[in-house]
């Protein structure tokens, strides 16, 4: 067996020779679809891939024109371009691949957004717009009670009126907004906060009333009380003589008039 001489290395092992390169890859596809937004000096272009707009919706399928230079558009004349940016920053593929539906959805946009989801059927996204405004809807929104309270200044008693007036007619725009774009949850909470109102405005009625009535019987107790225990023969003296006018048909003013007239 042979020895090695110290300190020699040992022949370097052959190298393969390169492997050839990959092909080039294929440039990404250039986007094919140009969607128009606004009219006149507000018009912007957005420029797309039409498989990415027809996985989103494939209302963008039907809405696609070719014009005279071969492009393919979309053209949205009555939408604004900011409107459009906030629409799909929250549908864009970038969402779509979380699955992150509540994203920029807020009682702020909800309103924006709702037109574009209905338009484009994307009923998900449409349902999270009607949760977030029927969100905004709370029992005690609407103040019912229109007559003046008692304690409540001239002052106090027309700005809570303008107050009200404002906040009924925000009320009524939200509902009709829901009804034409089918938010039944906002509908149900809306119908809920009235029905809740109308309750709270009818109790207070209920007690005022029975307040007033209480208030009638002390008064109507006091005043016999007095009288009966004053001036008993000149009130039973006098019950006669009303008792006979009343029955000659005279008016209640004249008898009570009488009647005050004999104590």
């Amino acid at each position: 067996m042979e020895k090695k001489a110290k300190g020699v290395l040992p022949p370097p092992l052959p190298v393969p020779p390169p492997s050839p390169l990959p092909p080039p890859r294929s440039a990404m596809p250039q986007p094919d679809v140009l969607v128009s937004v606004g009219s006149g000096d507000s018009e912007q272009d957005y420029a797309y891939h039409r498989v990415i707009l027809s996985s989103i919706s494939p209302v963008f399928d039907d809405l696609i024109v070719v014009d005279a230079n071969g492009t393919s558009r979309i053209a949205l004349p009555d939408k604004k371009p900011e409107d459009w940016e906030l629409f799909w920053d929250t549908v864009g593929p970038h969402r779509l691949r979380t699955l992150n539906t509540d994203a920029n959805i807020d009682p702020e946009n909800a309103a924006t957004l709702i037109p574009w989801f209905h338009q484009f059927r994307l009923v998900d996204f449409v349902a999270k717009c009607d949760g977030s405004l029927a969100s905004c809807v709370q029992n005690g929104q609407i103040e019912w009670d229109k007559h003046r309270r008692a304690g409540e200044s001239v002052n106090e008693h027309r700005s809570r009126l303008e107050r009200r007036e404002s906040d009924f007619n925000g009320l009524l725009h939200l509902l009709s907004f829901a009804d034409t774009f089918d938010l039944e949850q906002t509908k149900i909470k809306i119908e809920k906060a009235r029905a809740a109102e109308r309750e709270v405005a009818a109790n207070r009625e209920i007690r005022n009333l029975k307040s007033s009535k209480e208030n009638a019987k002390s008064a109507a107790r006091r005043i016999i009380s007095r009288v009966v225990y004053k001036y008993p023969e000149a009130l039973f003296a006098s019950l006669p003589s009303m008792r006979s006018m009343r029955n000659h048909g005279y008016p209640n003013e004249t008898i009570d008039s009488f009647g005050r007239r004999q104590l």
